[in-house]
């Protein structure tokens, strides 16, 4: 059996010595290899084209001395995999500018195939994992159903999510999007990720 990378022994208690390290945002603004990247491509390019995923997901390697890499995704990889016209948008973050009305609306999310729909992950996550020592883990993530649906609902993080509440009680919440959420996190598991 392969061993496991530093930061699963620890957690398993099996690892001795240190305690791993790793931050979270590490490919961000602080790097200037990221921001070389960023003004070279959208935000969407960079999370749906599996080179510059890699790329910018191994940046923080090459300067810092982490135990842990986190694959450069987004919560709403799966809704715009989906087809969901989601933009980023500077200083506001994701916006929907037509947001979901209708429980017709969240039956997109009854189609959702991880490999159809979001191929492009599975491939930048088969890239960084032949890249990474296997003593590095690789962590990934996903948006919980709640969270979102509510950028989904309200079009845009809003403090009171007044659209949402309103949504509480409809089983489409309960049903298509945790399915959906939990295809999308197997396959990654599946591929390759260490931690979610």
């Amino acid at each position: 059996m392969k061993s496991q990378p530093f930061l699963v022994r620890h957690l398993d208690g099996k690892a001795e010595g240190r305690f791993p390290v790793w931050m979270m945002r590490q490919a961000g603004r602080y790097l200037d290899s990221y921001r070389a990247i960023r003004k070279q491509h959208s935000f969407w390019e960079m999370v749906t084209k599996p080179d510059i995923a890699a790329e910018v997901s191994l940046l923080p390697l090459s300067v810092l001395p982490v135990d842990a890499v986190i694959f450069f995704s987004d919560i709403l990889t799966l809704p715009f995999g989906l087809g969901l016209p989601i933009e980023m948008k500077e200083s506001v973050g994701p916006v929907l500018e037509k947001p979901l009305t209708t429980r017709e609306q969240f039956s997109v999310f009854e189609s959702f195939d991880a490999i159809k729909h979001t191929g492009y992950v599975g491939e930048a996550l088969t890239r960084i994992k032949k890249t990474l020592s296997p003593e590095t883990a690789l962590l990934g993530f996903a948006g919980a159903p709640w969270t979102v649906a509510s950028y989904l609902v309200e079009g845009r993080s809003n403090r009171n999510f007044p659209q949402i509440k309103g949504w509480q009680s409809h089983r489409i919440l309960a049903s298509h999007l945790p399915s959906t959420n939990s295809c999308f996190v197997y396959r990654n598991i599946s591929l390759s990720i260490n931690i979610f």
